[in-house]
């Protein structure tokens, strides 16, 4: 690297700096005592990279006296300064990389590269930092300048929204290049500049509320989000590409899935389940059960809180387990003792081979639904453990072993966590750190002299990174006697760095378990990722799952089928409410009703819209009934599809601006698309919500029923009601009608922080005046026990009905002492109707798919596209 470019580098970042802030009194840093540039004394302590010259610059902020500090010396989303804004421009990669709820894609960006230090360069890692009015690259492993960045878009979606951004630079290879050609760099004189055929691959991350905006911007310069290859996907967040338009009734495929990746990795991407096939598998793990199976360990004394049975006898599973019992097992086991006395061996249920000393699975995977209670369950086994290593000094509780747990979960739900502790184990009897944040490192020492260890997935991911870089003491420096995921799904994806930090931190563990609602999603591989983590023997290794149990499904041989049932009943524990039935549960039936709504005066401008869809939908039937090739009608059908479910909510307020243009213009592009601009992303009245008589129709509903079941006689506990919608502005009009009626309103939806979280969720629990919480769809998937609530109201049918089971049982679940009641809003005769059938029909596909007569995929196609046909035309 030349010197002027290292001058360019340092000076544009140092007087950026000085410009952002001028403080009255400067100080040095302890960490800085040695840098030229002399830094803020704040309330903040900082950390600081160095140029080559050895002027520091921050890189991140650290409280030095949170608010609310946690057992682990933490509180998250503390720390924000007036000039953080600023910082997350200088590294894309410190405070805000923990703010992220969503992987949007890649954007592909042609950079320019210096004269010097030409070489050959394939997917070298690089960190974006601002330089004046351009963006710089710097190699990640050496921090050497490496390229420009010219992209006004990049600007603005940095300075406006502070994403998390992950780059790659690759030099392409082509027969047409001329490596000697040279331009001058845009806007300086520096001769020392060729414009080079090479690009960088930004995935970008960031908050779901911000996808349009963000897909606006990079848009409107002609960048496209493309699918990340499996190595560039942190897939601990949903992917979701905003450029990205699907059938209807279908959903955003996963990385592992997509036809765009890594040629390197293309040959073992895991084969797309169909909705029958996922019905089959779906049937398998909610038929292992351990029915029938009898309990003989009795829960913990160091338990506050009862165990029902089944939780009790979930306890047995995973103690059976972990003791590697396999003779008078009352749990099916992967190994089954052969009959000979005399030559004593275990069969493996799977692959027939016998083995005098088998390698038993001392874990497995509790895939109970959410609402049964999984996370005490967790705990009494922890505290079973606890009592037996305390009484008896067990073989395996060898002097000096670790005895303790590190559970991994989302970043959303380590509150919960951290408050079940609370209720549901005696103080004293335990003691649990939260190792989160950017002073976790501090408490690597103490970590054997806790039972219980709680971190995020993002840290776990962080942790396993790091040794490479600066080989510090992280969460893979302790031996763990057991490591439990929950939301264990999260690792699914093999390959990525998220599944190749769970198995390196299961290689430090005795014990091994996966905590999920969710085993498969798309994928049987999703299955296979979590049988790697529980290190379940000769199946656990990719190749050997594809040969002995995905290959023989895909062939529909029955012997494969049959396999699938003998691993997933000998690994997994899966109960539902349904199957246990609601007096087991002690729970009251739930009362479920539809309220049928007319759009009334929003039936012209949903007209407009159902004709352009059936115009759309006529053409796209006519290609796929001559299979044709790609055609952009199909790619609109679900957009127009989401106008007309946005009508149905709250009329023209819900539609973007261009739409509406649209239809007071009365005209629309031939195939349905509608132009959008970078800078025209808001929608009818984005520019402020005003209470009044122009309420939609479900919107009065919901107003009338919230009101009437305040005054409901005999109520002895406050009414409360979770307010549920998958659109976010959505949730802005409907706050802004309850507020106006007098109501008390919080909040919760993908932008909000930790601490956000945790305020609204406790005045909700605890404010009698606090009546309504509203959470996006999304949101509530994850780590949210609502069950002070006993009123759901669900605004809109969606495609997957398992969105609506996660959002009802935050709410109707273990622990609910009143009666519960679902009203789901539904428009009569509008697109909603048909995204309600279609989430029946899914039902219907699980249930029947281990009956006697086979469904095809095709056939299922077919049906519906006949089902939008009687809906649009």
């Amino acid at each position: 690297m030349s010197t002027t470019l290292t001058d360019i580098a340092r000076d544009g970042l140092a007087m950026a700096y000085k410009r952002a802030v001028t403080p009255k009194a400067w100080n040095h840093d302890e960490e800085a005592e040695s840098s030229q540039t002399q830094l803020p004394q704040a309330s903040e302590r900082h950390q600081y990279c160095t140029l080559e010259d050895g002027t520091a610059l921050p890189l991140s902020i650290e409280p030095s006296d949170p608010a609310e500090p946690s057992e682990g010396g933490f509180t998250p989303g503390e720390g924000e300064t007036a000039w953080s804004s600023f910082l997350a421009g200088v590294d894309t990669e410190f405070e805000h990389s923990l703010d992220y709820d969503t992987c949007f894609g890649v954007v592909i960006v042609d950079v320019s590269l210096p004269t010097t230090d030409h070489q050959d360069i394939t997917g070298v890692p690089v960190t974006i930092r601002p330089n004046g009015g351009v963006l710089s690259l710097y190699f990640e492993e050496s921090g050497q300048f490496a390229a420009i960045i010219d992209s006004r878009a990049l600007r603005k979606v940095l300075s406006h929204y502070a994403p998390r951004l992950v780059a790659t630079l690759s030099l392409k290879q082509s027969h047409n290049s001329k490596p000697g050609k040279k331009s001058k760099r845009p806007g300086t004189s520096d001769p020392k500049w060729r414009v080079e055929n090479a690009t960088v691959r930004i995935t970008v991350y960031g908050n779901m509320r911000h996808k349009d905006d963000i897909a606006d911007l990079f848009s409107g310069e002609g960048l496209f989000f493309q699918q990340p290859t499996v190595e560039e996907y942190d897939s601990s967040v949903p992917y979701f590409n905003p450029h990205l338009l699907l059938r209807p009734g279908a959903e955003m495929p996963k990385i592992e899935d997509l036809s765009i990746s890594d040629p390197r990795s293309a040959a073992s991407r895991p084969a797309l389940l169909d909705e029958v096939n996922q019905g089959k598998i779906w049937r398998i793990f909610d038929l292992a059960n351990g029915d029938g199976a009898s309990v003989s360990v009795a829960a913990s004394g160091r338990l506050k809180s009862p165990l029902r049975h089944h939780q009790l006898q979930a306890l047995n599973m995973m103690t059976e387990r972990e003791r590697g019992i396999i003779e008078d097992a009352k749990f099916p086991s992967l190994w089954q003792a052969t009959s000979s006395p005399h030559n004593p061996k275990y069969r493996h249920i799977i692959t027939g081979s016998c083995e005098k000393k088998p390698r038993f699975i001392r874990g497995g995977v509790l895939a109970d639904e959410m609402g049964l209670g999984k996370t005490l369950t967790t705990l009494a086994l922890i505290c079973w453990y606890l009592d037996v290593r305390d009484a008896v000094r067990c073989a395996d509780d060898r002097p000096g072993e670790s005895s303790t747990t590190l559970i991994v979960v989302p970043k959303s739900i380590i509150i919960g966590w951290e408050s079940q502790i609370v209720r549901h184990i005696n103080s004293d009897t335990i003691a649990a750190i939260t190792y989160h944040g950017p002073s976790r490192r501090r408490l690597v020492p103490d970590f054997s002299r806790h039972d219980i260890v709680l971190t995020t997935y993002e840290t776990l991911r962080e942790d396993y990174l790091a040794p490479r870089k600066s080989g510090a003491q992280t969460l893979y420096s302790h031996h763990w006697h057991r490591v439990v995921l929950d939301e264990a799904h999260r690792i699914r994806t093999r390959g990525s760095e998220l599944h190749r930090a769970a198995l390196a931190i299961s290689k430090l563990a005795h014990c091994h378990w996966c905590l999920t609602g969710t085993p498969i999603h798309n994928s049987l591989d999703d299955y296979g990722a979590l049988l790697a983590f529980i290190q379940a023997p000769k199946i656990s290794e990719k190749r050997d799952f594809v040969r002995l149990i995905v290959k023989p499904m895909e062939d529909e041989n029955r012997r494969g089928l049959s396999r699938l049932q003998d691993l997933v009943n000998a690994t997994c524990l899966r109960r539902t409410i349904s199957s246990l039935g609601t007096a087991a549960l002690q729970l009251a039936p739930l009362d479920e009703k539809i309220e049928w709504l007319d759009l009334g005066r929003d039936n012209e401008l949903y007209t407009f819209f159902k004709r352009k869809a059936a115009s759309v939908a006529s053409g796209f039937g006519k290609q796929r009934a001559g299979n044709t090739g790609k055609d952009k009608g199909g790619e609109n059908i679900l957009s127009l599809l989401n106008f007309l479910r946005q009508i149905c909510d709250y009329g023209e307020r819900m539609l973007p601006v261009k739409a509406l243009e649209s239809w007071r213009e009365g005209g629309m592009n031939e195939d349905g698309a509608i132009s959008t601009c970078p800078d025209s992303d808001q929608t009818g009245e984005n520019q402020g919500i005003t209470a009044g008589s122009s309420r939609s129709a479900k919107a009065e509903a919901v107003i009338r029923n919230i009101l009437g079941q305040q005054s409901a006689t005999g109520a002895s506990l406050p009414q409360k009601s979770v307010v549920f919608s998958c659109w976010t502005r959505m949730l802005d009009l409907i706050q802004n009608d309850l507020e106006s009626v007098g109501l008390g309103v919080q909040r919760i939806d993908g932008s909000a922080s930790l601490p956000q979280r945790r305020v609204a969720i406790e005045q909700f629990m605890l404010d009698p005046r606090c009546v309504v919480m509203l959470a996006s769809i999304g949101s509530a998937g994850e780590g949210i026990d609502l069950i002070s609530a006993c009123h759901v109201h669900i605004l809109e049918p969606q495609w997957n009905p398992m969105a609506e089971s996660q959002a009802i049982g935050r709410v109707y679940r273990m622990g609910q002492k009143q009666r519960v009641s679902v009203t789901r809003y539904i428009v009569n005769g509008t697109i909603e109707t048909y995204v309600q059938w279609i989430k029946k029909d899914k039902l219907r596909l699980i249930s029947q798919s281990l009956g006697s007569r086979t469904i095809s995929q095709e056939e299922v196609d077919q049906k519906r596209w006949k089902e939008l046909n009687k809906i649009l035309f």
